[in-house]
Formats: C-alpha cells, sequence, structure tokens
C-alpha cells in the first residue's frame, strides 16, 4: 500500500474522529455553563436559606417577646382581681357602715321631726285655745 493509500485511509477516521472532538468539546461547553448556571443557583438559594434563617430567628424571638409579654399581662390581670377584689370587700364594708349612720341619723331626723311636730300640734293648741279663750 502506498503512502497515499495509507493517508487516503487515514484521512476518513481522522475526520470523525475531529468530529468527535468537537462534539466532545461542544459537550464540555455545555456542561462548564451547566455547572456555572448551577453554581450560580446554588449561591442564590443559599442567600435565600440564610435570610430565611434569620427571618425565622426573628420570629422566633418575635414569638418569645409575645409569649412572655401574655406571662406578664396574666400575672397582672391576676394582681388586678386580687386588688379590685380587696377594694370592693373594703367599699362594701364602708357601704354597709355608712347605711348604718345613714339610718341612725335617719331615725334621728324622724324622732326631731316627730318632737317638733308635737311642739307644733301643741302650740297650735295653745294658740287654739287663747283664741276661743279671748273671742
Amino acid at each position: 500500500m502506498s503512502v497515499e493509500d495509507r493517508v487516503a485511509n487515514l484521512e476518513q477516521p481522522f475526520l470523525a474522529l475531529n468530529k468527535l472532538v468537537k462534539r466532545t468539546d461542544e459537550r464540555h461547553e455545555l456542561v462548564a455553563k451547566s455547572i456555572k448556571l448551577l453554581t450560580e443557583m446554588l449561591a442564590r438559594h443559599n442567600e435565600r436559606f440564610e435570610q430565611v434563617e434569620a427571618d425565622q430567628s426573628n420570629a422566633d424571638q418575635r414569638i418569645a417577646a409575645l409569649a412572655d409579654a401574655q406571662i406578664k399581662t396574666e400575672e397582672t390581670l391576676v394582681r388586678l382581681q386580687s386588688k379590685t377584689e380587696e377594694v370592693l370587700v373594703w367599699l362594701q364594708s364602708k357601704t354597709e357602715e355608712a347605711l348604718v349612720r345613714l339610718s341612725e341619723a335617719q331615725a334621728r331626723t324622724e324622732a326631731t321631726i316627730n318632737s317638733l311636730a308635737q311642739k307644733v300640734d301643741t302650740l297650735a293648741d295653745i294658740v287654739q285655745q287663747g283664741r276661743n279663750g279671748n273671742s
């Protein structure tokens, strides 16, 4: 076989090999682009995940603060209820005392009015008798 024949026989495989290399390079570029895109997506995912973690931490802190505030509110309400009950008992006692004093004062007033009415009646009788005797 001559050199020309050998070159001719090698030319077809060489062209096929060039096509394979070209397709491999294209695939390599596609894989490189895909890796770059995946890397960018992973970076965005990590940023979002970190933001979610921060938001969750803030939410947890706010929930804890709300729970603490609720506990303090409930404790304050218990204290206020107890204090209100004490004040109501005290007011009831003072009201009862005032009602007793009012009742006593009313009895004295009625006695004074009755006494005054008797005196007015007596005086009216004296005046009436004086008119009857002087006429």
